[in-house]
């Protein structure tokens, strides 16, 4: 009977707390933030970095209030919105910030430049169009050192008195003797 009533215990006790639900209620879920903008103010002498909540037709989001999360730069921070606008933590002073915000159903990102007071957004698009052009100049710079070795390499030979149906023979002679 005292094992019975052991099991039966167990039993309704794992019952009871599995029927028990935590419900966790968020503000950044019924005011969610839809964009934001990074501005940068003078207070006392002192700048600061700040995310302002922005609406769809840009104008300033006064219905956000509490702590949101956001990712800057890899890190995770809570910043303390009132009245739409949040003051970043005074430990922020990269050039380059990368803000990203993540809500239920959607993921907003942004990149900024910081330079003597002006804060510059950046395109995303950009950082793969920049790398791209590098490359293709870096190719079309190699192939136009080439040709320049190449035509300096028949000057040299042209002017010193070869023409160029003997230069082309010179040439397929020293392939051919090198394979």
């Amino acid at each position: 009977m005292r094992k019975f009533l052991t099991i039966l215990f167990t039993f309704l006790i794992t019952f009871q707390l599995q029927a028990q639900h935590t419900v966790y209620f968020n503000l950044s879920e019924l005011f969610p933030i839809h964009d934001f903008q990074l501005t940068k103010s003078t207070e006392n002498g002192q700048s600061k970095l700040s995310i302002e909540a922005i609406q769809s037709d840009e104008n300033l989001d006064k219905s956000i209030e509490g702590k949101y999360e956001f990712v800057i730069n890899g890190f995770i921070e809570k910043v303390d919105f009132k009245n739409g606008k949040a003051v970043l933590p005074a430990e922020m002073k990269s050039d380059i910030l990368f803000i990203k915000h993540e809500a239920t159903n959607t993921s907003i990102y942004h990149l900024y430049y910081i330079l003597a007071g002006f804060v510059i957004p950046i395109p995303l698009w950009l950082l793969i169009i920049i790398p791209l052009i590098i490359v293709i100049l870096a190719l079309l710079i190699k192939r136009i050192i080439m040709l320049i070795f190449i035509v300096l390499f028949v000057l040299f030979f042209m002017t010193q008195g070869i023409d160029f149906s003997s230069f082309v023979n010179l040439m397929t002679s020293a392939y051919h003797s090198l394979f």
